[in-house]
């Protein structure tokens, strides 16, 4: 289970194998060299059956030439939904740099781009929902079957550049049901990958999970299935124990709520965070800027809440 970015509401991300009657929430990272960045505007957001086209057969023929670069009329009937922040075609204001950061379930939520936070974007496709359709106007989702489908962001990515369009993939699967005759009984144990950074550098932390099911009598496939991408709410708390008797014997660096809205869990539950070291010159009581600090992260896995060991990290 996974809640859309600062909400209580269920969706399923494009990895964990989202079904056509559950919320499947489409991401999409921007990085420029190297950092993820904002974009001037995130135009529409179309979908596509992917039994129509192959990745490389979109181009701009595919789309007008106006802000908007939604579908063109000639080609209309091949998409299936389309997210716009045209108010003209759409509930939604113009997106932008302000684009939408606060979900609900409604009509105009459904059909709109959201902004979780700087180079991370979203939509979600919600079954049941409607989207303005250029030549049949107001259209129930038609993505609503299982199949493969593409998600084609059209993005300026400045004031004055072109419209850009960037391509993904995403599968709408058959739900699927398990029964067990026994309570689940599952173990996470993790592993930070990342030991050592510099004093100055800005480096990505790393924390693996692996993933155990300690039920004897459960398959190997329903295992498999359970054991991966299904962890949730990933937050990361460093904190420094001093070794200057004058001062407290540990100081929070960052805590768990400092960490709740910037930490990124991938498909194989990979738990990552940037960590600017540069902030350390901020940090009132540290016996010293290098040194060993620790690392402890907490998730939700099913319905428990679950605290890592502290892991020793480097500074140096």
């Amino acid at each position: 289970m996974a809640f859309f970015p600062g909400t209580i509401i269920d969706v399923v991300r494009r990895y964990n194998r989202p079904s056509p009657n559950r919320k499947a929430f489409l991401e999409l990272f921007i990085l420029e060299n190297g950092s993820y960045t904002d974009v001037h505007q995130v135009c529409s957001v179309h979908v596509f059956p992917r039994k129509s086209f192959t990745k490389d057969g979109f181009d701009a023929h595919y789309f007008q030439d106006d802000i908007t670069r939604l579908v063109a009329s000639g080609h209309a009937s091949s998409v299936d939904f389309i997210f716009s922040g045209d108010t003209s075609l759409n509930l939604t204001p113009t997106l932008g740099v302000s684009a939408f950061t606060e979900y609900a379930d409604t009509a105009e939520a459904a059909s709109s781009v959201f902004r979780m936070g700087v180079g991370r974007y979203g939509v979600v496709l919600t079954p049941g929902s409607s989207f303005v359709h250029p030549t049949s106007g107001e259209t129930e989702n038609l993505a609503s079957s299982i199949g493969d489908y593409f998600d084609v962001w059209t993005i300026k990515t400045t004031s004055d550049s072109s419209a850009a369009i960037f391509i993904e993939e995403f599968n709408l699967a058959e739900s699927t049901f398990f029964h067990l005759t026994e309570p689940l009984q599952i173990k996470a144990n993790n592993k930070l990958k990342t030991n050592r950074v510099r004093l100055g550098a800005k480096e990505t932390l790393l924390i693996g999970t692996d993933i155990s099911i300690l039920n004897r009598d459960i398959s190997t496939e329903v295992k498999s299935s359970l054991g991966k991408s299904i962890i949730d709410a990933a937050k990361v708390r460093i904190v420094r124990y001093n070794n200057q008797g004058d001062l407290p014997n540990f100081v929070e660096v960052s805590s768990f709520a400092d960490t709740s809205s910037s930490v990124h869990v991938d498909s194989s539950d990979t738990i990552s965070l940037l960590f600017d070291t540069n902030l350390l010159q901020e940090v009132q009581n540290l016996d010293s800027r290098k040194g060993v600090y620790h690392v402890q992260v907490s998730f939700d896995l099913f319905d428990q809440t679950l605290l890592s060991d502290e892991f020793p990290l480097i500074v140096e």
